[in-house]
C-alpha cells in the first residue's frame, strides 16, 4: 500500500491523500484520525484505486474495483455524535450533485438512510462513522463514499448499477469520469452542503434531501433487526429518522431499517 502524488483541486480546509491499494478507506482513516487531527486542522480526503475489503452497512462487504470512486472523508466537525449523525444526509446530496454533473438529475433519488439511486438502482452507497461518547463533541467523523463509475456488484439482493451501465442503456457514447474529477466535484458540492449544514441546521438539509426522496408518500416496508413494519413514507423527523404511518393508524418513526419500496409481498 503505497501513497501516490496527485494534483488534486479541493476546497479550502480539505486535504488529500492518495493510497495505491488499501482494504478500506474508513479503515484507513481510523487508524490515521488520532494523529492526523493532533497536528491538523484540515479534514482530509482518502482517495484508493483499489479497495479490496471495503465495508458497507450492517457489515456488508462493499466491492470496488479500478474506476470507481472510492474515497472517504475524515473531519472533527466538533459536534456531538447525533448531529454528526446529519453528515450522512449532507453527504448524500453531495453526491446526487456529483452524479448530476454526468447523468440525468431527474433520475436520480435518494434512498433513506444512505444510498443513492440512479434509474432506480443503488450507484452509490454512504458510511459514516464515529468516535467520542454520546454527550461530547466527538472526535472525529468518517464519511466512506462509494461510487459506481465504471463496475457495480454482482449478485446483490437490490438492483444495481453504474454511470458506464447507465450510459449504455441511454446509447450515450460518453466515458465515466476518472475517479479523481468525480472526487474534486463530490468535494466541491459536500463543502457546498456542509456550509448550508451549518449555516442553516439540518431543517434546511432535510428539505433538500425530501426532494430528492425515492418513495416519500408511498408505500414501504422496512426490515429491522428483529421483524419487518410497513406502512406509508410520509417524511424525516428533525434526527432523520424515518416517519411511517401504519396500516392501523399509528405513526411509527424510525431510527434504523432497510428501506424496501413498495406495499408487503
Amino acid at each position: 500500500m503505497g501513497s501516490q502524488e496527485l494534483t488534486v483541486s479541493l476546497p479550502e480546509g480539505f486535504a488529500f491523500l492518495g493510497l495505491d491499494e488499501t482494504g478500506s478507506t474508513s479503515d484507513h482513516a481510523r487508524a490515521i484520525a488520532e494523529n492526523w487531527f493532533a497536528t491538523h486542522e484540515d479534514a482530509l480526503w482518502i482517495w484508493t484505486n483499489n479497495q479490496t475489503k471495503g465495508r458497507g452497512r450492517r457489515g456488508r462487504t462493499w466491492i470496488s474495483s479500478a474506476g470507481n470512486l472510492t474515497a472517504t472523508l475524515l473531519m472533527s466537525p466538533k459536534c456531538t455524535a447525533s448531529k454528526a449523525a446529519e453528515l450522512s444526509f449532507v453527504s448524500a446530496l453531495a453526491v446526487a450533485d456529483l452524479l448530476g454533473e454526468f447523468a440525468n438529475y431527474d433520475q436520480i433519488k435518494l434512498k433513506w438512510p444512505n444510498d443513492v439511486l440512479l434509474t432506480d438502482k443503488k450507484i452509490a452507497g454512504i458510511l459514516l462513522e464515529s468516535a467520542g461518547t454520546s454527550t461530547n463533541p466527538v472526535d472525529w467523523v468518517s464519511i466512506g463514499v462509494g461510487v459506481n463509475l465504471v463496475t457495480h456488484p454482482a449478485d446483490t439482493p437490490y438492483l444495481a448499477t453504474s454511470l458506464k451501465d447507465y450510459y449504455a442503456d441511454q446509447n450515450d457514447e460518453r466515458l465515466p469520469p476518472h475517479p479523481i474529477l468525480a472526487l474534486e466535484v463530490l468535494a466541491n458540492r459536500f463543502d457546498t452542503w456542509l456550509s448550508i449544514w451549518r449555516d442553516s441546521g439540518f431543517s434546511a438539509i432535510k428539505d433538500s434531501w425530501l426532494d430528492r426522496a425515492k418513495g416519500l408518500g408511498e408505500p414501504i416496508v422496512v426490515n429491522l433487526s428483529d421483524k419487518k413494519c410497513h406502512g406509508v413514507f410520509v417524511g424525516l423527523d428533525q434526527t432523520g429518522a424515518l416517519i411511517l404511518d401504519t396500516p392501523d393508524g399509528n405513526r411509527q418513526t424510525i431510527s434504523a431499517g432497510e428501506v424496501h419500496f413498495g406495499p408487503p409481498a
